[in-house]
């Protein structure tokens, strides 16, 4: 893969993939059907619920589309390592769902229109248990993101399932999402004013996080997806052991990435939904 920075002019935020373990691991697309097979069954064996995701119709991503697409890491010819990238299909259900009636439209096609081309996702990353602790799944990330990256998005949601990949998703540089707090996005347009109302999506009730990563700067965006957190503080008002006051329920955190990568939270007054309903706090659940 050539590098980010070729790709997109310099103005790339995600790291070059570095081959800095074992060279024989190569990283790449699945390129057979029947690497494509090795690789769908590894991350259904090795993470619950992989079974409901999308994944090739074709089985490969011959035209390198847009689209679910299945990436391998091979040592000497053998699958080691699997993973799933491709356009949010799980969050552009979700918010199709929740604003469906609530929106006009168009405005909820446009969304949804930037959603596929400006929104990607990880559904699973997963390694043979005899090459755990090799590096071969944090590889597989950043190649996820380059590869998503080189392909248009700009953002990149995940959702890891227990702490390991919880701990993978942040050494990739992404913000992982406490469990008690709300995922929350908005479209807005070149001078950072609101085009839509604010959709947030539930936290999982099956044990998993949230983690997001924007994966190139915003310059020459006309309108772009800013995403955060609700409530602004993983705990709810009040002191912690340290008797710190904690401030927060009533506020959205987003979060804005520099070129280096390192994200920082901007805290704004969360709407009422009393006001308008368009502009308030819509919810759903991305699991049941």
């Amino acid at each position: 893969m050539e590098a980010f920075e070729d790709v997109l002019g310099g103005v790339g935020m995600v790291d070059p993939v570095v081959d800095d373990g074992d060279d024989r691991i190569i990283v790449r697309p699945v390129s057979t059907k029947g690497e494509a097979k090795k690789a769908r069954r590894l991350l259904i064996q090795e993470i619950a619920d992989m079974g409901r995701a999308t994944f090739p119709k074709d089985w490969i991503n011959a035209d390198d589309r847009f689209g679910p697409t299945l990436v391998g890491a091979f040592l000497d010819d053998r699958l080691v390592g699997a993973a799933l990238v491709g356009p949010a299909q799980e969050y552009a259900a979700a918010l199709s769902a929740t604003c469906r009636g609530v929106w006009p439209s168009r405005l909820l096609d446009d969304a949804l229109q930037l959603v596929g081309t400006e929104i990607a996702e990880t559904p699973g990353v997963a390694v043979v248990p005899d090459h755990r602790g090799e590096g071969i799944g944090l590889r597989l990330k950043r190649y996820c993101d380059m590869w998503a990256a080189q392909h248009g998005a700009y953002l990149m949601f995940s959702r890891p399932t227990n702490e390991a990949a919880r701990r993978l998703n942040e050494k990739a540089g992404h913000k992982v999402l406490e469990g008690d707090v709300s995922f929350v996005t908005q479209i807005i347009d070149a001078q950072d004013r609101p085009l839509t109302g604010v959709v947030r999506i539930d936290p999982a009730r099956d044990g998993s996080f949230q983690a997001v990563r924007q994966l190139t700067v915003a310059d020459g965006l006309m309108r772009r997806f800013r995403v955060g957190q609700y409530p602004a503080v993983s705990r709810m008002d009040g002191t912690d052991d340290d008797h710190a006051i904690r401030i927060g329920s009533g506020q959205i955190a987003w979060y804005e990435w520099d070129r280096s990568g390192t994200v920082r939270t901007v805290l704004v007054p969360a709407p009422r939904l009393e006001h308008d309903v368009s502009m308030g706090l819509r919810h759903v659940s991305m699991r049941s």
